[in-house]
């Protein structure tokens, strides 16, 4: 009777233990191929299938041969104790390697149940208003994800919906002062830790655009320069940013020696530019110029060539006139095809566009920013009726007359308004793990 208590016990703990083991095999293949099972309740329902249908299912005997099966069982009966002692190691192994697997998991749902939360409310079916702390939290999760860099993008228009931005830096400036930056610039101050991450933004990169939108002001772009000068010093990309905010550096402090380092600016844009085209191959190139930044310091090259120009020298002025309508025409040439060949190319609306504010100046939507440009651009005699010509009246550039045309691309966009945002969240999520 004993004997057969004991054996009852050794043949339950057998298929315990090897119950175990399928289903951490299940829990592996899961985390490693079906990233799309998005919460809890996904993976327990797909485990609880997947384990259920192994063991019973009578074609694995088949494959194995039933003899083989008995004859496996019997061997591990025979010598249990050597079985326990095995598998004890092998658990322990695995328990090690789960619970590192398991870590993941928690934060990926913790992640996922976040940006869900941020950007559908299930109880009215409404877009819900995201805070900076909820923001914050989901970003520390997955910095490298763009999943909060789009909502982040989608709250600059729910903020400044009257063009007047002063709320959303306040915003981003609470988001800011909610994440670990240190910690941020630690796990990621070696780029090629981004190598094996598909889709993945650079987390440096954005600490310093999120750092320079909440706090506009000599502080926050003198600490985002620092932070590129440290960590990405050597990184093309990075040097583009860089360039952007000591442009916006100069703007702000108006040192006496503007206009040598605006002309210092300007040189380093041109080799920049030059040593890209030179070094990299065709491919990368592309995927160079068509980056957001690469248009932005495309912008800035105009502003820049606006404000080293001597308005009075008329061979200046005609040149400038012929330079700034080429280098804004590039601008619109890139958005025009980019946007039509992709859904969300770009994790920045158009609002880092002087030529934007032109156009909505112009299509009657009138701001102090907006009025700024065209003073601004008003510095060059005739610039104006020229990027009226060549730009704003240009059939070629006709689109860009409707302002929506310029949100294309972007999270701004009115396809992503409503539970449209949700259901691409949604698709962004299955994915980039």
């Amino acid at each position: 009777m004993i004997s057969s208590a004991n054996d009852s016990v050794k043949l339950l703990t057998f298929y315990a233990v090897h119950a175990l083991g399928i289903f951490a095999a299940f829990i592996s293949f899961f985390y490693l191929f079906h990233p799309e099972f998005l919460d809890v309740s996904q993976w327990a329902g797909a485990l609880g299938v997947a384990t259920w249908t192994f063991l019973n299912n009578p074609k694995f005997s088949q494959a194995l041969g039933f003899r083989t099966v008995q004859a496996y069982r019997r061997k591990c009966l025979r010598h249990f104790r050597k079985f326990i002692c095995l598998s004890i190691i092998i658990a322990t192994c695995i328990a090690l390697i789960s619970s590192l697997m398991l870590k993941d998991l928690f934060s990926r749902w913790s992640y996922v149940a976040l940006i869900k939360d941020m950007t559908l409310s299930e109880a009215t079916e409404a877009v819900p208003f995201a805070t900076a702390p909820d923001l914050a939290r989901a970003y520390m999760l997955y910095p490298h994800r763009k999943e909060v860099p789009f909502i982040l993008a989608r709250m600059s228009r729910l903020l400044a919906f009257d063009d007047e931005i002063t709320n959303f830096n306040i915003f981003v400036n609470a988001f800011i002062k909610n994440l670990d930056v240190e910690l941020i610039l630690t796990k990621y101050g070696d780029k090629s830790k981004l190598d094996d991450m598909v889709g993945s933004l650079d987390p440096v990169i954005f600490v310093t655009r999120a750092i320079v939108e909440g706090s506009p002001n000599e502080n926050g772009f003198r600490r985002a320069i620092g932070i590129l000068e440290h960590h990405r010093a050597t990184d093309e990309l990075a040097e583009f940013h860089k360039i952007i905010y000591e442009h916006e550096l100069i703007s702000i402090v108006k040192p006496q020696d503007s206009r040598i380092k605006l002309l210092a600016l300007r040189s380093k844009i041109e080799e920049l530019m030059k040593k890209s085209q030179d070094q990299i191959s065709p491919r990368s190139h592309l995927k160079f110029v068509t980056h957001h930044i690469f248009q932005e310091v495309l912008d800035h090259y105009a502003q820049i060539e606006i404000e080293v120009a001597t308005p009075t020298d008329a061979d200046d002025a005609e040149r400038v006139r012929r330079q700034v309508p080429r280098l804004y025409s590039r601008v619109l040439t890139v958005r025009q095809q980019i946007a039509r060949a992709s859904d969300v190319p770009w994790l920045e609306g158009p609002g880092k566009f002087s030529l934007y504010y032109y156009f909505q100046h112009h299509l009657g939507r009138e701001s102090e920013t907006s009025q700024t440009i065209v003073d601004f651009f008003s510095r060059i005699p005739g610039l104006q009726e020229d990027l009226n010509k060549r730009l704003f009246e240009a059939e070629a550039f006709r689109d860009y007359r409707t302002l929506k045309t310029w949100d294309v691309g972007t999270p701004l966009s009115a396809e992503y308004a409503g539970t449209a945002m949700h259901t691409k969240m949604l698709e962004w999520l299955k994915s980039g793990w």
